[in-house]
């Protein structure tokens, strides 16, 4: 659930976990009990919204009493500050984010806040999901609700909302902008809210859009706008299987969490075009050379003019690099003994000349080119932000996010950056390849959202 703020998401969760407890809607275990567990940003916070949980029982008792009724409280067996426990069994349990989860069976397990869980080193966001939270629900077959206002484009909680499709999710998702709501007063002072913004500055606007259309805006200073992002993707092709024009191909190498990717680029005409861009799995470099193997250097070399590769000079693409020079590949380098391209290394500033570069030709005319289908591109390049330091700038991507097709990408570009002009070619794309214009950013959803008079109290997106 994506939640802009101030719509009583702690009430429904509230609601809905006692409900649960209740009437035992989700039993599980030998003791056909339903357990549910409650995490949110840290350990306080979920205790928090447990406290309010308890609250809305004793609120409700007040309102039964008075009907003669008898009081829900008396139901309860045990309450501290992180459970509470019917007699029947069932229970309400706040845990933090951590790893005291491992070896639970929930009915019900909610993570609220989910955008900005505080994970502590060495445990990562992916890792608490997929060992200690999936385990928990796995033999119960129980539901998971993952629950947030946005903070960004960035974690796992946008890669399971997927707002862009460029990952996979096994959730239905459901969106609450503020617009949902039936309350005047509150409308109203979104929308002066909004006013201030617009009055303030651009990030403020995105600040408002992130926290009350609950949409997933990049808040800090985006390297690309999404205007440069927009005017680069082209949606009159696709990738190529091959090409005869003079290509220029970029390779980074994944390390322990990155990914190693390629990327051709050639000119076609007097556009700078992405022909091809591979992303391989977690850990892989090992098949790089292999002749064999499709998607190896000397395999795309056959169906691709590489008249220039620019590696990386990193540990894990050292031996790939050698080999490449041992065999006469036309390497482009930096260093003093011409092997692998110092992309990194911040003395250099090299990766961040190139990034400049790369934006101006977004800016130019948009002479630098991407397919309309390279979703996990544009993705990955709304992450990237720049963060001025005290005696340098850094470009790199927000949290834990990725940037490694970009970066691959934008070494391709490296041989073009001073040549863009000199280097137009007569090549140009089959008939067939031609498609019509798309804008991967474009969402009719909010305005839906906005202009929504049927009796509903949320929005299905998806």
């Amino acid at each position: 659930m994506v939640w802009a703020r101030q719509l009583g998401k702690s009430i429904l969760l509230g609601t809905f976990s006692l409900w649960c407890a209740f009437n035992n809607s989700y039993s599980c275990t030998a003791e056909e009990i339903t357990p549910i567990y409650l995490v949110s940003r840290d350990d306080d916070t979920a205790v928090e919204l447990l406290s309010k949980m308890k609250g809305l029982v004793k609120k409700n008792d007040i309102v039964r009493e008075a009907a003669g009724k008898n009081a829900l409280w008396g139901h309860v067996r045990n309450d501290n500050a992180h459970e509470l426990i019917l007699f029947a069994g069932s229970f309400i349990k706040s845990l933090p984010p951590t790893e005291t989860v491992l070896g639970k069976s929930a009915g019900v397990f909610i993570i609220d806040e989910a955008a900005k869980l505080r994970i502590t080193n060495p445990l990562t966001e992916s890792r608490y999901y997929k060992e200690f939270v999936e385990p928990t629900l796995q033999e119960t077959n129980g539901l998971w609700i993952v629950s947030s206002t946005p903070y960004g484009e960035q974690g796992e909680f946008f890669r399971i909302i997927d707002p862009y499709d460029a990952f996979s999710t096994e959730f239905d998702i459901i969106w609450f902008p503020y617009t949902i709501s039936k309350d005047r007063g509150y409308k109203d002072r979104i929308l002066k809210l909004k006013e201030k913004a617009i009055k303030t500055s651009p990030s403020e606007l995105r600040m408002w859009e992130q926290e009350y259309m609950a949409k997933f805006t990049t808040t800090r200073d985006a390297f690309f706008t999404e205007e440069q992002i927009a005017s680069m993707t082209d949606g009159d092709y696709e990738f190529l299987e091959s090409c005869a024009s003079p290509c220029s191909l970029g390779v980074d190498y994944g390390m322990s969490h990155s990914r190693t990717v390629l990327s051709i680029r050639t000119m076609i005409g007097d556009k700078c075009v992405l022909v091809y861009q591979k992303r391989f799995p977690e850990g892989f470099n090992n098949e790089l050379l292999i002749e064999e193997f499709p998607d190896s250097i000397p395999s795309i070399s056959k169906k691709y003019n590489i008249s220039w590769i620019v590696p990386d000079d990193c540990p894990a693409g050292d031996a790939v690099n050698k080999w490449l020079v041992s065999k006469g590949y036309p390497l482009i380098s930096n260093r003093p003994d011409g092997i692998g391209f110092s992309f990194r290394t911040d003395a250099l500033q090299e990766r961040n000349r190139a990034y400049y570069r790369y934006r101006a030709g977004l800016m130019d005319d948009s002479w630098i080119r991407i397919p309309r289908s390279n979703i996990l591109q544009v993705s990955e390049m709304r992450l990237i932000e720049e963060e001025q330091l005290m005696t340098s700038t850094r470009i790199k991507a927000a949290g834990s996010g990725l940037c490694d097709t970009v970066d691959s990408d934008v070494m391709a570009c490296f041989p073009f950056f001073e040549q863009e002009q000199s280097l137009q070619s007569s090549f140009s794309f089959p008939e067939e390849q031609k498609k019509q214009p798309y804008d991967p950013r474009k969402d009719t959803g909010w305005d839906d959202a906005a202009n929504r008079t049927m009796p509903w109290s949320y929005e299905i997106w998806r």
